[in-house]
């Protein structure tokens, strides 16, 4: 009897420097919300901007975070413009303009990352507490429905009624991590990470 595929649920991130993770964090947990099932940023869910969601074979996890090192080696660090808070439904964001140099990094991640890319995840694939289908789906259907063209990138906040009330700021992107998603779809735990190299401008 041949043996099931272990799958893990992956996101390669930019993970924003300690003030505005801190800023973030502040941001999500003063949200108004209704009561019903949601989420804020704290302790193990990580501020992050996604740049790539895919369902990896537990034992290919390591080669994956090898294609995503092989696209950082020369990658200087990325100036992100925050234009405020938006939303999707009730789910609650930081919006970043979409500039050139990022939606290049998020496609060249894309393309570094499929060959390591698997069908079938399910809840089991995620960290901590049960995951929802819906967080299955998101990470099944990401190539297709939140990539490349459709790349929006945001730092998601959590959910509530109204977008938060934030002024644009701009800060520099210096790192990039592969994270184990959690419910949510929240960054839980880091397999790896790097320091961008390059100077920004």
């Amino acid at each position: 009897m041949q043996g099931v595929t272990l799958l893990v649920a992956l996101d390669v991130a930019i993970l924003p420097p300690p003030e505005v993770s801190a800023q973030a964090i502040a941001v999500s947990r003063g949200l108004a919300r209704n009561g019903e099932e949601t989420f804020a940023l704290s302790g193990p869910r990580l501020p992050h901007v996604t740049l790539a969601a895919l369902f990896v074979a537990t034992g290919e996890v390591d080669a994956a975070c090898q294609a995503v090192a092989l696209q950082l080696t020369d990658q200087p660090a990325l100036p992100l413009h925050v234009h405020g808070g938006d939303r999707r439904g009730r789910t609650l964001w930081l919006g970043i303009d979409r500039s050139q140099a990022l939606a290049t990094l998020h496609a060249r991640l894309m393309t570094a990352v499929a060959p390591f890319e698997r069908t079938g995840g399910t809840i089991a694939a995620f960290t901590g507490e049960p995951a929802r289908g819906n967080d299955v789906e998101f990470v099944a259907r990401y190539r297709k429905r939140s990539a490349f063209a459709a790349f929006d990138p945001h730092i998601t906040l959590g959910h509530g009624i109204s977008a938060p009330d934030v002024s644009p700021f701009t800060f520099e992107a210096r790192e990039v991590a592969v994270c184990h998603l959690g419910r949510f779809c929240t960054c839980c735990a880091v397999f790896e990470r790097w320091t961008l190299k390059g100077r920004s401008g």
